[in-house]
């Protein structure tokens, strides 16, 4: 099931081509994955949530990080790939005024996020950022992450997509 709405409840079916996401990722037990260049980093049991953002092509990009089968290109493909991850779902929104950055922050701040591992998922951000993969140890719903977001437009794709979908139909 794909469900598309707003904060203020209304239908989207409006084709999304850039803005942020959040990807919420759960992992059952703790792993140790290799992550590119950083190497073998120690992940513990809980919820991930992983900001990333794509100045077009936004809706290709979730529906690449949801697919299990694809070639490893960014940290986050290397969790995602991880057969003890189970991806969750996320949250598109389309506002160009909010950054890849404000929105890691705001995630990390209103939903209490640690940062896990350092570096982890912000190679490119110029910004001096605590992180763009926070961790909590309790399991976080999307609807948790859509109720940071007021006002916004969002879209959500939850966890029943099929994770070798080449797209996110809507």
């Amino acid at each position: 099931m794909v469900l598309t709405g707003a904060s203020d409840g209304k239908d989207i079916t409006t084709a999304i081509n850039a803005g942020v996401y959040v990807l919420v990722l759960e992992f059952r037990d703790p792993v140790r994955v290799r992550v590119g260049a950083l190497g073998f980093l120690h992940f513990e049991a809980g919820s991930y949530l992983y900001v990333g953002s794509a100045r077009r092509n936004l809706r290709q990009r979730v529906a690449r990080h949801l697919a299990v089968a694809k070639r490893v290109r960014w940290h986050i493909d290397y969790l995602t790939t991880h057969p003890g991850v189970r991806v969750v779902g996320a949250v598109m929104v389309q506002n160009m005024s909010l950054t890849e950055c404000n929105l890691a922050k705001k995630i990390g701040l209103d939903l209490d996020g640690t940062v896990p591992v350092p570096a982890v998922g912000m190679s490119d951000c110029r910004n001096r950022c605590p992180a763009h993969l926070w961790w909590r140890r309790r399991p976080t719903t999307l609807d948790e992450v859509v109720a940071v977001l007021p006002g916004l437009l969002v879209v959500v794709v939850n966890e029943t997509v099929p994770r070798t979908a080449p797209a996110i139909v809507f």
